[in-house]
């Protein structure tokens, strides 16, 4: 009799775990596809891979699954799976085109209705680059800007001044020319380079919203604050500020040219800084940057900026995208932030900067430059479709050449949309 009690409260007891097993409830789980290798090679993969355990600890009903792709790569992957239905809950993207092919068609989840007056503590001007016809379709995270980085000691040299019109830049060119210095560093064979400077020129002259109605097809490409634009270009070329053989330059030699004291300005993204100072290591006190200037009769805001932010996006059909807000709202934390800045020493989002103290006081310059940025555009070549971009970067290089006119690449440029 003690036997068959004892095997059966054993029974019962197996009933009642079984029971408890089958009666618990799933997690839900949440799939993020993402470019961030998840190993001590890729620190921006480490500090995820921290966040999703303390987003897990904090909400134990929600579990993230996180799926590395090196970069090009994952842009293929993405835009087969999204196409196909199969794309995951959250998607990494760099905002512009590369999220407007999903907005456009309703794939990606709206936002706007979860993001307070506060933007989440980020920078407001930063998520335009992540808006469609008004409505938010992702998170910005990861900044970049870009404005005219010079040769400090060299300024200084030549009793030069960081020019804030464009009149003045002219004349820092026309000084440092007469020096026998480079005025402005662009290395034509990657024609990308010549588009840095050139957005610029355009949103100082046609503005950020001209560009946004012209991208939509509200406005052409060749308006004749785009083919001044252009012109202002050619300008550089025609007055010899940039390099003799521009055309036949990489990146990487035009970069040469600052850091060997041949040229005096370029006009990148803030990540030139840790080229120009070996990866921040030495000449700190060597080089610095300015926005870049206004022009006059312009429509530009002063305070607008090129560049990109690189963020997050929910799929539109994602089955809980409440707890997918929620994970990215934890993501887009201070904490979180501060956090992934100490790992990667990368620009973040926020409104309020946070930078080391140890930090540079150039890149704290940057970090207030993107907090008070009224607006971000994103890279031309990221935000218009293939064809215009092509069409466009051609058309920069054959204004450098004198084969082609402004108003000739602008209209090529209107023409291949």
């Amino acid at each position: 009799m003690k036997r068959s009690m004892f095997f059966m409260g054993i029974l019962l007891l197996i009933v009642v775990l079984l029971g408890g097993v089958v009666g618990a409830a799933a997690p839900t789980r949440i799939s993020v596809w993402g470019i961030f290798r998840p190993n001590e090679t890729d620190m921006f993969g480490v500090w995820i891979l921290e966040q999703i355990e303390a987003f897990e600890a904090a909400n134990p009903g929600i579990r993230i699954d996180y799926n590395y792709t090196e970069n090009e790569a994952y842009k293929t992957k993405l835009q087969v799976a999204m196409l196909g239905g199969a794309g995951p809950d959250i998607l990494f993207n760099w905002g512009g085109e590369t999220q407007a092919i999903y907005s456009r068609e309703g794939m990606l989840y709206d936002l706007t209705k979860h993001i307070d007056k506060k933007y989440w503590g980020l920078s407001k001007g930063l998520f335009s680059t992540h808006t469609y016809q008004g409505k938010i379709y992702g998170i910005p995270f990861f900044p970049t800007v870009n404005s005219v980085w010079y040769n400090k000691e060299m300024f200084k040299k030549y009793g030069l001044n960081p020019p804030s019109t464009w009149s003045e830049f002219l004349d820092v060119c026309e000084k440092l020319k007469k020096q026998g210095i480079i005025p402005f560093s662009i290395g034509g064979k990657d024609a990308w380079t010549i588009l840095h400077p050139f957005m610029y020129l355009a949103e100082r002259s046609a503005g950020a919203k001209l560009y946004s109605d012209a991208k939509a097809g509200k406005v052409r490409f060749d308006h004749p604050d785009f083919v001044k634009a252009f012109s202002l270009l050619e300008t550089l070329s025609k007055k010899g500020y940039l390099p003799p053989d521009v055309l036949n330059l990489t990146y990487g030699d035009a970069t040469q040219l600052m850091i060997r004291d041949r040229a005096a300005m370029m006009s990148q993204g803030n990540w030139l800084f840790n080229v120009l100072t070996n990866e921040s290591t030495s000449d700190f006190d060597k080089w610095d940057f300015f926005p870049f200037p206004v022009i006059k009769g312009g429509k530009g805001d002063p305070k607008a900026v090129l560049g990109c932010a690189d963020g997050f996006s929910i799929n539109a059909s994602c089955k809980h995208p409440e707890a997918a807000v929620k994970f990215l709202k934890f993501l887009a934390s201070r904490e979180s932030l501060v956090s992934c800045y100490q790992k990667t020493n990368a620009l973040i989002a926020l409104a309020d900067p946070y930078i080391d103290e140890k930090a540079q006081p150039q890149v704290k310059k940057v970090a207030t430059l993107l907090s008070e940025a009224t607006s971000l555009t994103q890279w031309w070549d990221q935000d218009l479709p293939a064809p215009m971009t092509q069409a466009l970067l051609q058309g920069l290089q054959e204004i450098l050449a004198g084969v082609r006119t402004p108003k000739q690449v602008a209209t090529a440029l209107e023409e291949a949309r």
